[in-house]
């Protein structure tokens, strides 16, 4: 009642749509969404890859897994949508999906042609699958994609690509690991300044990044971000 009195009936009807609109856009990129679901199942079973579902990894009694999540894979679909946006000549970048899970992002970033592929996961149970995953799809694509696994803690993976990169999360670990990666990826900038972009899918913490003073934001909403670094800025502030 109160917006029909502020705003009119044209304008409050514009409001409401674009609030349901907000709802239903992020309907699309979670991974409770049926249809997704079904997407998944089909791509393993033309690639004879498993990437599909949600899978809680055992904590091996390591205190390092109290900030991990859940894997849950990627849509392709949302996935060629988040990385199209950045456009550039993925042939030239290396890929990094920190807490890569089944590796699902690294077959799709396979597709796109990067020149370099890199998953950080620190469950050894996901990392063998993964593992699994990138030989299959690789032999049964015909692609040369050089592709790393690397099993460890995402804050202890300092090793990042010289050239320039994508760096991907998708809401893999929480605030305080999120910290930590980015300080390791401005270290990284900052002795080798060069073009590198992250994408953040479901940013339950995206306040490091939108912090940071070597990122800038190229497009934000509630359900993914989309920030590129500067190498300059992160090199004046470490001076």
């Amino acid at each position: 009642i109160c917006s029909f009195k502020k705003r009119g009936v044209a304008k409050t009807a514009r409001v409401a749509i674009a609030i349901a609109m907000n709802e239903w856009q992020g309907y699309l990129y979670l991974e409770s969404n049926p249809w997704y679901r079904y997407l998944d199942r089909c791509f393993d079973k033309k690639f004879g890859v498993d990437t599909a579902g949600l899978f809680f990894p055992a904590s091996e009694n390591d205190p390092r897994f109290e900030s991990c999540y859940y894997y849950a894979p990627t849509s392709r679909c949302v996935f060629l949508y988040l990385l199209w946006q950045i456009q550039v000549n993925f042939r030239n970048f290396a890929f990094v999906d920190f807490g890569c899970g089944k590796g699902k992002t690294l077959l799709l970033a396979a597709e796109l042609g990067f020149r370099e592929i890199i998953g950080v996961e620190i469950s050894r149970e996901l990392i063998a699958i993964a593992n699994d995953n990138v030989k299959v799809y690789l032999n049964r694509t015909g692609r040369d994609t050089r592709c790393q696994l690397v099993c460890t803690d995402a804050r202890d993976y300092r090793m990042l690509p010289c050239g320039p990169a994508v760096f991907y999360f998708h809401n893999p670990f929480g605030e305080e690991v999120i910290r930590e990666v980015l300080k390791n990826i401005e270290r990284s900038l900052a002795a080798a300044p060069r073009e590198a972009y992250i994408v953040y899918l479901n940013p339950q913490h995206r306040g490091p990044l939108d912090e940071s003073a070597f990122l800038s934001p190229m497009k934000v909403t509630a359900w993914y971000s989309i920030h590129k670094a500067s190498g300059s800025l992160a090199t004046a502030r470490n001076k």
